[in-house]
């Protein structure tokens, strides 16, 4: 029995021992597990880094930026020459693109009529000249006979009355005859500048009337460039620009603006009037003519890739003593690879240009070199 005692508390003892070994060995293998779990996650800590981030300084100086339109050559000046008689074309002496010089004989009608009602005034002066001439001598005749009192007073005051009606009369024939050469004059169509005829409606052995449309001239020297300015731009269409034509440069001036847009493109026609030079005559119209102009930038410059909107505002992310921050911008123009914004920049500020789909508001940013 005493055997039997000592072998189960013998047993006891053994599985008390053995318990407790398992208990040390969960412990330590517990402690293991969370050192290493401890070393994974500030191994993990240490292995992430800061963002790094490419900013721009944002540069405020005055600054200006080019812009172009391209438009049409052409003149200013464009006159529809008529006569101001009718008859039949006798003598057309211009062609279609022929150059010609002030009061240069174009064409001309046939002056028949013309003449015989300059030959009839003429005819009608001289005889009412010699009917003043013998008025004039009954007069000083009529006058004389007084003195010697065989005449009688209403004899002298029927011929002084004759007289100034034929004087009177006189005065109509002498304006007939001016109108009569006036229209003479107008049988020969001259040209009232030196141009170029765009233009011929009339052939020769054609009766036209009075005032019809025969030839067209292109006045020499004054010349414009017309050109549709959108609407974005119309407010702000500078005075002088620089034209481009055959590859020339030529400086043009603003003439006028025509006050209502085009219904289709909505674009409003301007005119730059060029300088008059004889070189201009030389170039065909209808070109295709390029107007650059040099405008100040507004607000100050970003790269496009620093636009940043999620639906909500545009903005532009600073870079804030190593923070993100999110700045609202107004946007003025867009270029190429710049825009132009609006906002309340503090100074020297730091614009971030690449990622910023990336930033949240106060994120630790590293700054590339």
């Amino acid at each position: 029995m005493w055997n039997y005692f000592r072998e189960n508390q013998y047993m006891q003892t053994t599985k008390a021992k053995e318990k407790n070994n398992r208990l040390s060995i969960a412990l330590a293998l517990a402690g293991v597990l969370v050192f290493v779990s401890g070393c994974q996650q500030d191994q993990q800590v240490a292995e992430v880094p800061l963002l790094k981030v490419k900013t721009v300084l944002i540069n405020d100086s005055p600054s200006s930026y080019n812009w172009h339109l391209n438009g049409v050559l052409q003149a200013r000046i464009e006159t529809p020459l008529a006569l101001q008689v009718g008859g039949k074309i006798k003598n057309l002496q211009v062609d279609l693109g022929d150059s010609v010089l002030v009061d240069q004989a174009l064409l001309s009608v046939d002056d028949s009529d013309f003449v015989l009602a300059v030959k009839s005034a003429q005819a009608a002066i001289k005889a009412t000249a010699a009917e003043i001439a013998q008025t004039k001598a009954d007069l000083k005749r009529i006058e004389a006979l007084q003195q010697r009192k065989l005449a009688s007073e209403q004899a002298k005051q029927q011929l002084e009355n004759q007289l100034k009606a034929l004087q009177a009369q006189q005065n109509a024939n002498q304006q007939q005859l001016k109108q009569a050469e006036n229209q003479l004059d107008y049988t020969t169509l001259k040209a009232p500048n030196s141009g170029v005829i765009s233009q011929k409606m009339v052939q020769d052995g054609q009766v036209v009337g009075a005032g019809q449309a025969l030839l067209q001239l292109i006045v020499d020297g004054q010349r414009e460039i017309r050109v549709a300015v959108p609407e974005n731009r119309i407010g702000q269409l500078p005075k002088q620009a620089q034209a481009i034509v055959q590859q020339q440069s030529y400086s043009v001036t603003l003439r006028t603006t025509e006050p209502q847009s085009d219904a289709v493109s909505r674009t409003w026609n301007a005119y730059y009037q060029l300088a008059d030079a004889d070189i201009l005559n030389q170039i065909s119209l209808g070109q295709t003519a390029t107007l650059q102009f040099s405008a100040p930038n507004q607000g100050v410059e970003v790269p496009l890739s620093a636009l940043y909107e999620q639906g909500d505002y545009p903005s532009v992310w600073l870079l804030v003593d190593g923070k993100a921050k999110r700045q609202a911008v107004q946007i003025i123009r867009l270029g190429d690879e710049s825009a132009w914004v609006k906002g309340d920049f503090p100074a020297h500020a730091k614009v971030i240009a690449l990622g910023v789909h990336l930033l949240n508001e106060g994120q630790s940013l590293e700054e590339m070199p």
